[in-house]
């Protein structure tokens, strides 16, 4: 049985990929001057972007920055929270499991990423955001901050994410992972999750004592 649960954010909290896709691959084109493939840019999920723009070749990263924020601006619209997410972090918290939160977003921008969505911030403890650590996802360094600041042991952690970086976090820091399938682009590269959950509802099974694979 887990005692804490930990909680990626884009495409785990927030279904935010149009607005995080279609903002990197606008910005992308206008820097490159040329179309880019929606598939083709799916590797930059649940990466920063100062890591993932030179990867195809883009250098002026503070220029990408600015023009990925502006077409971000433009997408808010587009991003929701998950059905289901708000009831299953009532009921975690009603079960005297605080929520925490691993993310390559800084604490600023997940304020203002979960900002729109009431209380819903306010639902989470610990926070390990990207300026606390040298080193980011799939690094376990973010995991490692949180287990810091928390206290955990790793083996009452569970992390849930969308990604294969997700997955390498949390297993490099000891920390068993459950896959979003809500969210997941792909379950390439993530064979090795100790469950797949189809729906938010499902994480409640692993902290009330009937735990399922």
């Amino acid at each position: 049985m887990y005692r804490y649960v930990v909680f990626d954010v884009d495409g785990t909290i927030l279904d935010s990929e149009e607005a995080n896709m279609v903002s990197f691959q606008r910005a992308a084109e206008e820097m490159l001057g040329r179309k880019l493939r929606y598939e083709d840019l799916a590797f930059s999920l649940g990466m920063l972007d100062e890591e993932a723009y030179p990867m195809i070749g883009i250098t002026d990263l503070e220029q990408a920055l600015r023009l990925r924020n502006r077409y971000y601006a433009e997408l808010l619209h587009t991003v929701r929270v998950f059905d289901g997410i708000c009831e299953v972090l009532e009921s975690l918290r009603e079960r005297g499991i605080c929520p925490g939160i691993v993310t390559c977003r800084t604490g600023g921008e997940l304020r203002r990423a979960l900002a729109p969505f009431g209380g819903l911030y306010d639902c989470f403890g610990v926070l390990s955001t990207a300026e606390l650590t040298a080193r980011h996802k799939p690094d376990p360094e973010p995991m490692e901050k949180y287990l810091e600041l928390s206290g955990a042991d790793p083996r009452e952690v569970l992390y849930i994410g969308d990604t294969e970086q997700d997955l390498r976090c949390a297993a490099g820091a000891g920390v068993d992972f459950a896959l979003a399938l809500w969210g997941a682009y792909t379950t390439a590269g993530c064979e090795g999750a100790a469950y797949f959950l189809r729906e938010p509802q499902e994480i409640l099974s692993l902290v009330g004592g009937e735990v399922k694979a």
